[in-house]
């Protein structure tokens, strides 16, 4: 990742040819003569200053770092949509797109930025006049934005009954997802030689942000992971002997849906016992640790870097929940 001169983060280092390129070509959807050699005569033809202007509009609204996620949701949208006239996206296919990418396995928070994605391109194409008219479903969609998880911090005792009813490996990440504050794919991925247990330093290589963050753990994490048991073919922390190849363990993947039936498990057995649970997802971990970080007196700036945010407004996100719920 690379941050252009103007603050907008791409893919590759400032290359706002390419960008606009991508969203010129969103041009398809409103002219089906409009080709690739025509889109890249048009861009040649705009001087430095108008690119530049056709970026920020195209990510209207966002913030500047999410601009690799707005071009990377232009293009899983355009697989689907290229080359269909603007009258031709019904609600029917939208509603088609929204399955492919759940059967895809993309999360409703992921498939919800991508629609947004497309309810922005639309907004551009308006205002540039690509397009006249109106598109029912289109416009409708312009009143979707991206929003973020809700924040909802997991109980001890919720969390203590799913890890006691959970499998070993499953229970093991949980309880590092919760120590650690990192992402899943971030414990998932995360191998023996990125682990120093004599400083308490975990470095993360596999982030959303492509860029290795190396996190402080506390004692108590040390001690769970210094107890796992190793393998000597497999360099990964967490791994399981279900998906081996050739006798080598393996990293576990898809792990949102076992750790979501571990949390229904948990959950049938309390309503069971007539008592209380409250459903969490893994993420909801994540939330818990930054919350718990804030209610100890901890500083922003340090629990921004340790979370691996780009933008220490997401962080800020988490005092103005605790300023609008005090009692945590």
């Amino acid at each position: 990742m690379a941050l252009a001169s103007d603050g907008w983060w791409s893919r590759h280092p400032a290359d706002h040819g390419a960008a606009a390129r991508r969203w010129v070509r969103w041009r398809l959807l409103c002219d089906p003569h409009m080709t690739d050699a025509a889109c890249d005569r048009f861009i040649a033809s705009l001087d430095e200053d108008k690119r530049d202007d056709l970026v920020r509009r195209a990510v209207d609204g966002r913030r500047p770092d999410a601009g690799a996620g707005v071009l990377e949701g232009v293009e899983r949208a355009a697989r689907h949509l290229e080359g269909r006239p603007i009258a031709a996206i019904t609600q029917a296919v939208l509603n088609d797109y929204v399955v492919d990418r759940m059967e895809d396995g993309a999360t409703p928070a992921t498939v919800r930025r991508d629609l947004s994605v497309v309810s922005s391109v639309w907004r551009v194409a308006k205002r540039a006049g690509w397009v006249s008219g109106m598109n029912p479903a289109l416009e409708e969609l312009e009143e979707i934005s991206e929003t973020r998880h809700v924040i909802r911090p997991v109980r001890r005792i919720d969390l203590a009954r799913v890890l006691r009813i959970a499998p070993t490996g499953i229970a093991n990440i949980m309880r590092f997802l919760a120590r650690a504050g990192c992402r899943l794919e971030e414990a998932a991925s995360l191998e023996w030689p990125e682990v120093d247990l004599a400083t308490r330093t975990v470095t993360f290589v596999d982030t959303k942000t492509r860029r290795p963050r190396a996190i402080e753990i506390s004692p108590q994490c040390a001690r769970e992971l210094a107890s796992l048991k190793r393998h000597p073919k497999c360099a990964y922390v967490f791994w399981h002997a279900a998906g081996h190849q050739r006798g080598v363990p393996s990293r576990y993947h898809n792990l949102s849906p076992n750790i979501r039936e571990a949390v229904l498990a948990a959950e049938r057995e309390a309503l069971a016992r007539e008592r209380g649970f409250r459903r969490f997802r893994a993420h909801d971990l994540r939330h818990t640790f930054a919350i718990r970080w804030l209610q100890k007196g901890g500083k922003l700036w340090p629990l921004s870097f340790h979370l691996g945010h780009t933008n220490i407004k997401t962080t800020e996100y988490y005092v103005q929940w605790l300023r609008e719920h005090p009692r945590g």
